[in-house]
């Protein structure tokens, strides 16, 4: 989910240089909250287009150094997006309801 807007985005950028969001394949959250309404993710995206599998796992994603950058997870269609991807991520399960704990599963 985008947290702030291009301001923060540049902000974050130089406070933490090294700082980068992990995005499992068709993740929807990310992109719930639009850079029309405003919102802007900060640079540094990590992109598993893939099922995040062993064997997959630090090898097989696409890095873009860039905010909002094409060529990795905004590259998708907004109707390909799916809940799915969110709540696994490394083959780990994550369950959240209102009110109870985090599960991980």
């Amino acid at each position: 989910m985008r947290i702030g807007d291009k301001a923060f985005a540049d902000r974050v950028a130089t406070l933490v240089p090294y700082a980068y969001r992990v995005v499992h394949n068709k993740d929807n959250i990310p992109h719930i909250v639009t850079v029309a309404e405003g919102y802007w993710h900060h640079k540094n995206e990590i992109w598993y287009n893939n099922e995040m599998t062993d064997d997959t796992v630090g090898r097989s994603f696409i890095e873009c150094d860039e905010e909002e950058s094409p060529n990795c997870s905004n590259r998708l269609p907004n109707t390909t997006y799916v809940s799915g991807d969110h709540h696994t991520y490394f083959q780990y399960q994550f369950i959240c309801v209102k009110g109870l704990n985090l599960t991980i599963a």
